[in-house]
């Protein structure tokens, strides 16, 4: 069995010197922490006296109060003798974790003119159905004059029921809900805004995320909006801009333009 700090301190209790009582202290102050952990008042109290005890022991034979090393001082004192870490202690210099590399964020959206038109409508490829994007009808009201109907849309990333509840994520997330929340009260469909992805965080860094879904780590269908109200709800327009175009200062100082 190991030896007791009270067996220890008797054994050495002769003439112990500086080094030894530094270990005794430490022992026993190991000890009251178990102590006061479990609760046992009575063992503590005896450990207590024991441990001022040892410190004023301590004080008499060195001149100085007793103080544990900082982790700067054990650094030093191990480079001046060489000597590496014990293995009972943790390593008070460890190894600096290497540093991320800095992602080029110009390599994912080549920089544009902000005053060059958007192509015509002619070079995108005709209108074609798709077998992932399509709309059913479940049931249409016998209402006279109503056009309610229940439907369901199948996208890629899943179905949505209508009529349902959608959820306004702004920048990309709900407020005080997370993701999982959202699974759990039911979300089928979010809205982003497409005005204010772009002022903050910017089109860079959403694409450096691998795209909306990736940036919001969300599973389930996502709608935006063209944000054009945003455009010219947000502020005044000034001279600098056009009336197809409002620039809005951001966060970090910088402006972003949409068309």
């Amino acid at each position: 069995h190991a030896a007791t700090p009270m067996a220890e301190e008797e054994a050495a209790s002769t003439s112990p010197g500086k080094d030894e009582l530094r270990r005794l202290i430490v022992a026993a102050g190991e000890e009251l922490r178990a102590a006061r952990a479990g609760g046992d008042s009575g063992a503590g109290a005896d450990v207590l006296a024991r441990l001022l005890d040892l410190k004023q022991r301590y004080e008499a034979l060195t001149g100085e109060e007793f103080r544990t090393k900082s982790v700067k001082r054990s650094r030093k004192e191990a480079a001046a003798s060489g000597a590496a870490p014990s293995a009972a202690q943790p390593n008070p210099n460890p190894p600096k974790r290497a540093k991320q590399a800095k992602v080029d964020l110009g390599r994912f959206t080549p920089a544009a003119d902000p005053m060059q038109l958007p192509p015509p409508a002619s070079s995108f490829p005709p209108w074609a159905p798709r077998d992932f994007f399509r709309f059913e009808v479940l049931h249409t009201s016998r209402k006279p004059g109503s056009r309610a109907r229940v439907g369901r849309i199948h996208t890629p990333h899943g179905v949505i029921e209508t009529p349902c509840f959608v959820p306004v994520g702004t920048n990309g997330a709900l407020k005080a809900v997370d993701e999982r929340q959202g699974r759990e009260a039911g979300t089928q469909l979010m809205f982003c805004n497409t005005y204010h992805l772009l002022v903050h965080p910017g089109p860079r860094v959403v694409a450096g995320a691998g795209g909306l879904h990736r940036f919001m780590n969300h599973e389930g269908p996502i709608i935006t909006d063209s944000g054009g109200f945003q455009v010219f709800s947000l502020g005044e327009t000034t001279e600098d801009d056009v009336a197809e175009m409002k620039r809005r200062k951001v966060r970090e100082g910088n402006f972003a333009s949409l068309l």
